[in-house]
C-alpha cells in the first residue's frame, strides 16, 4: 500500500510541474558605454555581403595623438522585478480502502471417549503347608577301646666293620719313544723313508715316501722288503689309484709287491733304460693306516740295486724308519 500511495504522489507532482509557466531570465543591465551597440541577431553581416579587404600599401607609422579621457556616466541600476512564486496545488491524499478482516472458524475439540478401567483379578493367596519337623536319632556315643601300649624292642648295637686300606695303584709311566738315527741319505746306494720319523693320531691315515741315491748310475733294479708292528700300523691297501697302498712316485717303475702277510710288504721293479741318475730320486709312496697306540719302526732290507748293465749301485746302505701313533 505504501508504495502505490508514493507512486501517485510522483505522478502528480510531474502534472503540476509541467503546467507552470515558464520564468524569462532577467534582461543584462551591466552599465556600458555611451555610443554602444549591443548587437542582436540582426545585426550579424552576411558573410557574402561583406566585401574582400584590399590590402594597403605599407606606410610609415604616423604618430597618433593621444586624446584627453572623457568621462563615462555611470548609469542608474535598474530595478530588476522580482517573480511572484506560484502556488503549487497540494494533492488530495486518496483513501485506500482497509480490507475486513476474515474470521478465522475455531474447529470445535472433538471429544476422545475415556476408557473404561479394567479390573485386574486379585488372585487368592495359596496357604503354603508347613512341613511337620522330623525327629534326628542321636547316636549313642561308643567307648572307644584304649589300646595297650606295646614295648619296642631295643636294637642291638652291630659293629661298623672298619673299611681296609687300599692301595692307590701307581700311574703307569707312558714310554717315551727313543731318538731315531738321522738317516745317510748322502751315500750312493741309500734308501731311507721320507719323513723317516713321524707321528700319527689313531684311526688317522698318513703317508711315506721312499727314496734312493744312484749317484752317477741309471737306477734299473730293486728288490726291498719292508717290516713293521701290525698292531700299530697297517697298509691303506683302499687308497686312491694304489696297488695294495703303493703308489709309483716320480722315478719309479713297474712294480710287484706282497702284502699277503701283516706286518710285511716285499716289492721289487726292473726297467731296462733305468731313471735317474740321481741323489734323491722318488721310487714310491706307501699309505698307511694308524690302528693302535703305540710306536713301531718300519725296518729296510735291501735285496738288489742294480743300473742298466746289472751292476751294483754304490754300497747299499737302508735307514729304518719310526712311527708314533697317540
Amino acid at each position: 500500500m505504501k508504495k502505490g500511495f508514493c507512486f501517485l504522489i510522483l505522478i502528480l507532482t510531474s502534472l503540476i510541474l509541467m503546467n507552470c509557466p515558464q520564468v524569462e531570465a532577467p534582461p543584462d543591465l551591466t552599465p556600458r558605454p555611451a555610443g554602444t551597440r549591443i548587437s542582436g541577431p540582426e545585426d550579424t553581416p552576411d558573410p557574402e555581403d561583406t566585401p574582400t579587404p584590399t590590402p594597403t600599401p605599407t606606410s610609415e607609422p604616423t604618430e597618433i595623438p593621444t586624446s584627453e579621457p572623457t568621462e563615462i556616466p555611470t548609469p542608474e541600476p535598474t530595478e530588476i522585478p522580482t517573480p511572484e512564486p506560484t502556488e503549487i496545488p497540494t494533492p488530495e491524499p486518496t483513501e485506500i480502502p482497509t480490507p475486513e478482516p476474515t474470521e478465522i472458524s475455531t474447529p470445535e475439540p472433538t471429544e476422545i471417549p475415556t476408557p473404561e478401567p479394567t479390573e485386574i483379578p486379585t488372585p487368592e493367596p495359596t496357604e503354603i503347608q508347613t512341613p511337620e519337623p522330623t525327629e534326628i536319632p542321636t547316636p549313642e556315643p561308643t567307648e572307644t577301646p584304649t589300646p595297650e601300649p606295646t614295648e619296642t624292642p631295643t636294637p642291638e648295637l652291630t659293629e661298623t666293620p672298619t673299611p681296609e686300606l687300599t692301595e692307590t695303584p701307581t700311574p703307569t709311566e707312558t714310554p717315551t719313544p727313543e731318538p731315531v738315527t738321522t738317516p745317510n741319505t748322502g751315500v750312493v746306494g741309500a734308501v731311507w723313508l721320507e719323513p723317516y720319523d713321524q707321528a700319527a693320531a689313531n684311526s688317522t691315515v698318513f703317508t711315506t715316501e721312499v727314496r734312493v741315491n744312484s749317484g752317477t748310475q741309471p737306477f734299473a733294479a730293486y728288490g726291498i722288503d719292508f717290516e713293521w708292528d701290525s698292531a700299530i700300523i697297517e697298509l691303506d691297501k683302499d687308497a686312491e689309484e694304489s696297488n695294495n697302498g703303493v703308489v709309483l712316485g716320480a722315478d719309479g717303475y713297474v712294480i710287484a709287491l706282497n702284502a699277503n702277510d701283516p706286518g710285511i710288504l716285499i716289492t721289487s721293479g726292473f726297467d731296462t733304460m733305468g731313471k735317474g741318475p740321481g741323489t734323491n730320486l722318488h721310487l714310491f709312496t706307501i699309505h698307511w693306516n694308524a690302528i693302535g697306540l703305540g710306536e713301531t719302526d718300519i725296518r729296510l732290507t735291501i735285496n738288489d740295486l742294480a743300473d742298466d748293465k746289472i751292476l751294483p749301485i754304490g754300497n747299499p746302505t737302508p735307514n729304518n724308519g719310526h712311527v708314533y701313533v697317540q
